[in-house]
Parts: structure tokens; sequence; C-alpha cells
């Protein structure tokens, strides 16, 4: 779910946000930085092992790591941080409540 949300920006805004809670992300979401990348040619993703954030099984909210390396006509762009996810109330998978990505240095 996380590989399809990053994989969708900052190309299709309209898809990626129909992935959060309510169908849209915060107003100044925190993965803003993503979102704005202009000139993209290509991005690698790495996730670690969701961590259940719950005692529930299955958990009923999951915090997966991410790294990101974003490669730009100008040079390489490098992220890391997490989202986290909760099943959708439909049964139809999970969605994203709460994001931070920052940059990070090579």
């Amino acid at each position: 779910m996380v590989h399809a949300y990053i994989t969708a920006l900052p190309a299709r805004t309209g898809e990626a946000d129909a992935m959060w809670t309510g169908g849209r992300p915060s107003p100044v979401p925190d993965d803003a930085n993503l979102r704005s990348l202009e000139g993209l040619n290509s991005l690698r993703i790495e996730s670690g092992e969701p961590t259940a954030l719950d005692k529930n099984t299955p958990p009923q909210a999951v915090e997966v790591p991410v790294k990101l390396t974003a490669r730009m006509s100008g040079g390489n762009r490098h992220y890391t941080g997490w989202y986290r996810l909760r099943p959708r109330v439909d049964g139809s998978g999970w969605e994203i409540t709460s994001a931070s990505l920052q940059p990070t240095l090579d």
C-alpha cells in the first residue's frame, strides 16, 4: 500500500490522496516535500517491516518505515521516515493516517 501511494506521487496526486483517511491528506501533509518533486526520473522505495502500534491481533494500526531515493535531473535526493496505516472501515484494505518523511544527506 505504501509503495502504491509513493509511486503515485507526485504525478497522480488524486489517486494518492484517496489512500489517506477521509480521501485526502492533512492540509500540509508531512510528506509535502515528496509531493512537490519536479524533474523526477525514478524513485527507489525501501520499506521495512511494519510495526504494530497496538496489541490487537491483527493490529489495527501499523507504522511502516521507509527510505527513498529520488533520482532527479539535477542529482539524487534521499528521504527517510514512516507512514502509519489502519484498516479501512469497510475492510477494503489499508489507509494512511499520518506520515513523517524528511530529507537526509548523502
